[in-house]
């Protein structure tokens, strides 16, 4: 079976994103464009999850989960009922994490659009029409193009009784454990008054790989990622440039994203990380020019993976214990 060559990858990319992008602009306003390039992102990464299979429809439902989440954040708000929602949700997501890629990275995507969904001024057109364009464009182009097989069954109950039921060693305080860190990343940035809290839990669940066997080392390289993603675009955002470097920056980490996944964990971090990024920024820049970009990312960046080294660690002790 032939595969598509990373470049192609990076070329169908950034093309679907560029695409999906203008087209939500031109209808809609720039609000619309930021979720199609999101929408474009998400809906690229689970097609392409799975390696050995492809399933259009399959792919479409975890998207409308994605979807679900930020609805879900903009209803329960950050209220007691969201926090006890999210720790639930992220227990259930350690212990079923390896059941199937695409599910795997959904969940985690899920993670971070319910709590980005909570400080959301509302849930407009803007955001599910361009969600829809960017997911649309995307998964017709992957589908056309991949030569992967197609597989109707996914998932089978029998692999889900697996995940949960099975005694892996200290399953259930390890889940805990990943549950009390991601809540740690959220409530230790609102209480410190930063301006993103999202952002520690974004890095939290994007540096801490559930289950590695290399936890630590892993952590550190993402969280190293991060960091320099942040510093390199804190100074280049920053110029007299804005905004056309910044959509220069979209169009170079887009074409580089899936070529980052074949060299290992530092740099796939820093163009991801630089891409979400970028998308973010140059949004608030449009609309607020006088935005001082990224400024507090840094901090909010080494928070969050001070709390995933954190975590970790515990959750090494637990894995090495007799």
């Amino acid at each position: 079976m032939r595969k598509i060559p990373a470049i192609n990858d990076g070329l169908m990319f950034s093309g679907c994103m560029l695409l999906s992008a203008l087209v939500a602009f031109a209808i809609m306003d720039v609000q619309a464009s930021m979720w199609a390039a999101f929408s474009t992102l998400y809906a690229f990464n689970l097609f392409n999850a799975a390696k050995e299979y492809k399933n259009y429809l399959y792919t479409s439902f975890w998207l409308v989960m994605i979807l679900v989440a930020i609805f879900i954040g903009d209803t329960l708000r950050l209220g007691t009922a969201f926090y006890i929602y999210l720790t639930l949700f992220s227990f259930v997501y350690y212990q079923l994490y390896g059941t199937d890629p695409v599910m795997d990275l959904t969940m985690k995507f899920m993670i971070i659009m319910s709590t980005i969904g909570t400080i959301l001024p509302d849930i407009s057109k803007s955001l599910a029409f361009g969600f829809i364009i960017g997911s649309s464009v995307t998964l017709i182009t992957c589908y056309l193009l991949s030569k992967k097989m197609h597989r109707r069954a996914i998932i089978t109950g029998s692999l889900v009784e697996q995940n949960l039921f099975t005694l892996r060693k200290y399953i259930i305080p390890r889940s805990m454990t990943y549950a009390i860190g991601l809540m740690l990343s959220l409530t230790i940035p609102l209480m410190l008054g930063l301006g993103h809290f999202y952002w520690t839990l974004l890095t939290f669940v994007f540096v801490l790989h559930p289950k590695s066997q290399s936890i630590i080392q892993i952590t550190l390289q993402r969280v190293a990622g991060s960091l320099l993603s942040v510093v390199l675009l804190y100074f280049l955002f920053n110029t007299p440039l804005m905004p056309y470097i910044g959509l220069a920056a979209i169009v170079v980490f887009a074409f580089l994203m899936p070529m980052s996944f074949h060299h290992g964990y530092t740099f796939m971090t820093f163009v991801v990380t630089s891409l979400i990024l970028s998308v973010l920024e140059q949004v608030i820049y449009w609309r607020h020019p006088a935005y001082v970009l990224l400024f507090d990312r840094i901090l909010e960046t080494a928070l969050g993976g001070a709390i995933a080294v954190a975590t970790s660690i515990i959750l090494r002790l637990f894995r090495d214990a007799k």
